[in-house]
């Protein structure tokens, strides 16, 4: 490993570099030159993940290292996408080394503006809507009704550039970012590949900052915090005052808006928090400008007071509820385990390596800084408590000028269990998990369970448009209530997860689960049980005119012996 690298590194640090870099080795295709990554049942050239391996291989510098690292890195650049500047996507990369450039708009010299973005994103949602309703009365069963409407939707990415559908409008921000990161550690490029990694820089950064000036897709935290941290990179080694100016308006917009709420728009998202975590680690060491120094160790000490508020040390995790998540266990899909093992080292469990194990190469490198004064909390629990907080969430498909919402989140933490609830949410992601509990299980396992909502028969994830959560938490009692103003089916469930679970254990107004017991009570009919591979689900169907469903849940802890004093 480089020298001047090692030193600012304690051992912690080393070993998440080095354990990562030997996973992410092991995932190299030597015959193509990018890391391979398994999505689902299809392996895939990975573009993102590769250029933390590029990063990786600088910095450890071994030998071979430095000319599969300038392989990499050149295989990365090739993706990029270059061929219009008048494209939404100009500057961005693709998923893997298969996916094609997306289609240009289809009528010369008329583009999208955010406007009809929304609306046409809408009008293709009710298009397909009905499109199911009609397959269904023609006799068509579910599986053939979703392979139609897959495939029309396919035809819709064919014509036209879709967020989300044929490119993702956060890849220029992603990959720029760790093309900075390879300047910095003083990568030996070459003058070839300095150039290239110049064009490229240069072409990801005026895409980002199209994108913000004209909000055309709305930027979530943890992009407006890499948006600013390679406008100010890149505008000092371009020598671009314009790309540092823009970077010093972004970071005041953002500290504005943190302060407002004293939270991010994307509030108790372990997933995204850790890139939030990283960016600002990058501001406070990569950038020279004193201003975007300062504010960015602002944020970052903020950030984990706003972590520190919302996390049980007895249960390794944090309490929901979640505008943007993957998963309930922070393990599965976030960094901040792997912080913690950085900050505490065997006090918390090593982290688990996972879909994020390419971003720990950032993390090991840059490291974090947990403010003194919330150092003990995080270490260990405090007792019972309450939390209130209020935050402003981005809706990524909200109508251009009414894409935020004054949202309130309320907890309620005990030794062994914690629960959350929000209300106010008119987010449409389907990473939203408005209601979340986890408790401690008699095998010592931490369970937990949530509120999600997806079509019938579908994975959760895709944005739905009318369904609205509002919840709440009193001692161990939540309510939601659920509006369903859908012109589709849909399904309400609650996810649990956990070991030794199973149906019988739900019965009408009483889910007995080890540890922990739910009473219920709702207006939302029987629900379908079913065994997953991680725990339970309890569905509930909701047809259009549905009326509001409405819960009321409350905890009562399985008894255990007391510690002895």
């Amino acid at each position: 490993m480089k020298e001047e690298i090692r030193v600012r590194m304690n051992d912690r640090q080393v070993w998440l570099f080095e354990e990562t870099m030997h996973r992410l080795d092991a995932q190299y295709d030597d015959a193509c030159g990018l890391l391979t990554r398994k999505l689902g049942t299809r392996i895939m050239h990975d573009i993102r993940g590769s250029s933390h391996y590029a990063l990786g291989l600088f910095v450890r510098d071994e030998a071979g290292d430095r000319d599969k690292a300038c392989q990499v890195l050149s295989h990365v650049l090739d993706a990029q996408f270059l061929s219009d500047p008048s494209m939404a996507y100009y500057g961005g990369f693709p998923f893997d080394d298969r996916q094609k450039e997306p289609p240009q708009e289809p009528f010369p010299g008329k583009h999208f503006d955010a406007e009809s973005r929304y609306y046409l994103e809408k009008w293709q949602e009710q298009i397909r809507g009905h499109l199911l309703k009609k397959l269904e009365a023609h006799g068509y069963d579910q599986a053939a009704r979703y392979e139609i409407e897959d495939l029309f939707r396919q035809s819709l990415l064919e014509t036209v550039p879709v967020v989300w559908g044929n490119f993702d409008a956060n890849w220029p921000d992603f990959i720029a970012t760790e093309l900075a990161m390879i300047v910095s550690v003083g990568a030996d490029l070459g003058p070839e590949l300095t150039a290239r990694v110049e064009v490229a820089g240069r072409a990801a950064v005026e895409n980002s900052i199209r994108r913000w000036q004209q909000h055309f897709i709305p930027m979530n935290t943890n992009v407006e915090l890499m948006h600013v941290f390679i406008c100010g990179f890149f505008g000092e080694w371009l020598d671009e005052p314009g790309f540092v100016a823009q970077a010093r308006v972004a970071a005041a917009d953002i500290r504005a808006r943190y302060e407002e709420t004293m939270s991010f728009a994307e509030y108790n998202s372990t997933t995204y928090n850790s890139v939030d975590l990283c960016a600002l680690a990058m501001w406070r060491l990569c950038l020279k400008d004193a201003a975007l120094v300062e504010t960015g160790r602002f944020l970052e000490a903020h950030l984990w007071r706003n972590i520190c508020e919302m996390y049980h040390p007895g249960l390794n995790n944090v309490s929901g509820p979640y505008s943007r998540n993957y998963d309930n266990d922070m393990a599965v899909h976030s960094m901040i385990p792997a912080f913690l093992y950085l900050a505490y080292g065997e006090e918390k469990p090593r982290p688990l390596f996972n879909v994020e194990t390419a971003g720990y190469i950032d993390l090991a490198l840059n490291g974090t800084l947990i403010p003194e004064d919330i150092k003990e909390a995080m270490r260990v629990f405090q007792g019972p408590r309450k939390v209130r907080k209020t935050f402003r969430e981005l809706m990524e498909r909200g109508r251009p000028g009414d894409d935020t919402s004054l949202c309130t989140v309320k907890a309620q933490f005990e030794e062994n269990w914690m629960i959350g609830a929000m209300s106010g949410s008119r987010n449409t992601s389907g990473q939203l998990r408005s209601l979340v509990a986890f408790w401690k299980s008699p095998s010592g396992s931490v369970d937990s369970l949530s509120l999600l909502r997806r079509m019938p028969g579908r994975q959760p994830g895709e944005h739905l448009w009318t369904v609205y959560f509002d919840g709440t938490v009193d001692g161990d009692a939540a309510t939601m209530r659920v509006r369903p103003a859908v012109d589709r089916d849909i399904e309400v469930y609650f996810d649990v997860i956990g070991a030794d679970l199973e149906p019988a254990m739900v019965q009408e107004g009483l889910w007995s689960f080890p540890g922990m017991t739910f009473q219920i009570e709702t207006n939302a009919g029987k629900p379908e049980i079913r065994k997953t591979s991680a725990g339970l689900e309890i569905v509930y169907f909701v047809s259009e005119g549905s009326p509001d469903l409405e819960f009321e849940l409350r905890m009562q802890e399985e008894h255990r012996p007391k510690k002895p004093s």
